[in-house]
């Protein structure tokens, strides 16, 4: 009688109930499931006349149909823990093997167990008692062994005929090194990649397929791969072949990796080739010696690539380049310049000029000429970092995360660019909180490709303005840098620990030109009323800034008062109230200074100002009528 069973893909099966019990493949998905028993099937089964030993129907099949009902394919799909118990069984430690036959003749044979040794039957997939994984060995089909012996035969027939043809010469790669050639001229290098990689294994001695392939290779930016499929070719070279264009690409590929010394003997090699263009050489010749710290002989180079007239702007950027490595700036921007009135495209020398001003802390132009560069080649990770960095120093930070993360996409691991991003993020966190702990997972990242004493310094801002100040601490002593000591001073002044906080912002105070370190000292020598040493920290401070706080200008003002430097005194905050007009208690301290020096008119003229502001102020106005009479006194 059929037996009638889905799988557990939904598709219904009708088997003979000879097939009870054992594993199937379903047609529509080729999961293996096991045939559920019907009732007659279970009937049938009786003992081995062999075995003295009584033979119970497995637990699994008692309530089989019902399964089969759901949709489980009529046998156990998991077993122990929710795992397949499709699993191999393991190997008989030892035991004998027993059975009972069904009523068609087919053994159903009695096992012990390999783990536990408890007594199983060949059908069951666990082990009822210790849940082991048991192999299930279903008899062998002499007609499915037919076939698949006739499918390996026919499939090993088929290898022979195609290497046959191989060897034979059907096949030399001509069709793929066509198909290579033609991606290679559209820009799809990957897709040039792959065919000609088929083309160089169909015949591995043609020479111009391992030159395509380099080529190729360079134009995913893949050098260490061009490089080596272009010595690759020269090997095999036959006589008569043109090598230069082997040396060149060869030269470029060690100058993009980095290694002038072999880029230079590569295009040495080159030179005098009639197949290649010299000026290429000698351009490509001139960046090698000046990244190998040649510039004399890199200028030669450069102006003989000028000698061709569509490599003018080249040799003019190589030039400008050279400038700017000796520190000749206004020199390399005329060469630069000039490149781009030659070519306004030219994207080396755009983005040489970006760089250029952001040394100068031009950053208008510096945005300028990144803008133009990204938009010249915007696969470019370089441009991208120094467009995001214009962009930054001018506080677009919205805009400068946008270009750094584009450049991030082209090369995620730039440590560089990660910490670049990493500020940006710091930034954008007085307005979005959760942009520190994007920062703090960039900064992390940044440290695992190269851990770097800014990157340390970062991390511990990131922490501090998160609240962490532990953490914070930890990570600014491994930055050492004096601005990281400076943070750590910060810290330990937020805490109160002041001694501490001494010792590290005394560090800052040695670089000039640091404002903040000396206005945290200033605070902390005030609040000692250690007045000479706020006074002398201070006046640093104001002598490196261009424009001065109002805290720093009124803690200094306050320091003159109190040690009765009143001219000292009048001059800070009249500093003060001229930067910053409606700060009402310094025209208060103005004035009190002033009157102090016998200056009633003076006095009047200031303390009228302040009232302009707050004309309710009764100290002003008590000071006021004490100069009025001050000053009718003396008339």
């Amino acid at each position: 009688m059929p037996v009638k069973f889905q799988c557990t893909c939904g598709r219904s099966m009708n088997v003979k109930d000879a097939l009870a019990g054992k594993l199937v493949k379903c047609p529509a998905c080729e999961t293996k499931v096991r045939v559920p028993f019907t009732n007659d099937a279970k009937a049938r089964i009786s003992l081995d006349l062999d075995s003295q030993e009584e033979l119970d129907l497995p637990p699994e099949l008692a309530d089989v149909g019902q399964r089969s009902d759901s949709g489980s394919g009529g046998g156990r799909a998991y077993g122990a823990g929710g795992k397949s118990s499709a699993g191999k069984r393991k190997a008989k430690a030892s035991g004998t093997s027993r059975g009972a036959t069904n009523a068609d003749g087919e053994r159903i044979t009695l096992e012990d167990c390999p783990e536990c040794g408890s007594e199983v039957k060949s059908i069951d997939l666990l082990c009822t008692s210790c849940g082991a994984e048991l192999q299930v060995d279903t008899p062998e089909d002499p007609k499915r062994k037919m076939l698949v012996l006739g499918a390996l035969g026919a499939l090993l027939l088929v290898i022979v005929v195609v290497v046959a043809v191989v060897v034979l010469g059907g096949s030399s790669g001509e069709a793929e090194y066509a198909e290579g050639v033609k991606a290679l001229g559209q820009g799809r290098f990957t897709q040039a990649v792959e065919s000609l990689e088929l083309a160089v294994a169909a015949d591995a001695e043609n020479a111009a397929y391992h030159l395509a392939l380099a080529q190729a290779f360079a134009g995913v930016g893949n050098y260490s791969n061009a490089q080596k499929a272009a010595s690759r070719g020269l090997k095999v070279v036959k006589e008569g072949e043109s090598v230069g264009p082997f040396h060149l690409l060869i030269g470029e590929c060690w100058l993009e990796l980095g290694k002038a010394p072999k880029a230079i003997r590569a295009l040495h090699n080159a030179k005098g080739d009639d197949s290649v263009h010299q000026g290429r050489v000698a351009l490509l010749m001139g960046d090698a010696l000046l990244l190998d710290g040649d510039p004399t002989g890199a200028i030669e180079q450069f102006e003989q690539a000028m000698e061709s007239e569509e490599l003018k702007a080249d040799g003019l950027c190589g030039k400008g380049r050279v400038a700017y490595w000796d520190e000749d700036q206004e020199e390399a921007e005329r060469l630069l310049q000039a490149a781009i009135g030659v070519d306004p495209e030219h994207f080396k020398a755009l983005r040489a000029l970006t760089e250029l001003c952001l040394a100068q802390e031009r950053l208008d132009d510096a945005a300028g000429y990144g803008a133009r560069a990204v938009e010249v080649r915007d696969d470019d990770p370089e441009a991208w970092l120094l467009y995001g960095r214009a962009l930054y120093g001018l506080h677009h930070l919205e805009e400068a995360r946008v270009a750094l993360e584009e450049g991030l996409s082209l090369d995620d691991e730039n440590s560089d660019m990660l910490g670049a991003l990493v500020k940006v993020y710091i930034g954008l966190g007085p307005e979005a909180p959760e942009s520190y702990s994007k920062a703090l997972e960039l900064v992390e990242l940044a440290l695992e490709i190269k851990a770097s004493p800014e990157l340390h310094l970062s991390r511990g801002r990131i922490l501090m303005l998160s609240g962490k100040k532990e953490e914070a601490l930890q990570s600014l002593k491994e930055s050492g840098t004096v601005a990281a000591r400076v943070e750590m001073g910060k810290i330990h002044f937020e805490n109160g620990d002041f001694d501490l906080a001494i010792v590290q912002l005394e560090h800052g105070r040695k670089v000039s030109g640091l404002v903040e370190p000396r206005l945290l000292l200033g605070k902390i020598y005030y609040q000692r009323q250690e007045l000479a040493k706020v006074i002398e920290v201070l006046e640093e401070a104001l002598s490196t800034a261009e424009q001065a706080s109002e805290e720093l200008l009124m803690l200094l003002g306050r320091s003159y008062a109190e040690t009765e430097s009143h001219q000292s005194a009048e001059t800070v905050f009249a500093r003060l109230t001229g930067q910053y007009p409606q700060n009402v208690e310094g025209l208060l301290m103005l004035g009190q200074a002033q009157f102090a020096q016998e200056k009633y008119d003076a006095t009047i003229e200031t303390l009228d100002r302040l009232l302009e502001l707050e004309s309710d102020h009764q100290e002003a106005k008590a000071l006021r009528r004490r100069a009025e009479l001050a000053r009718f006194g003396e008339g």
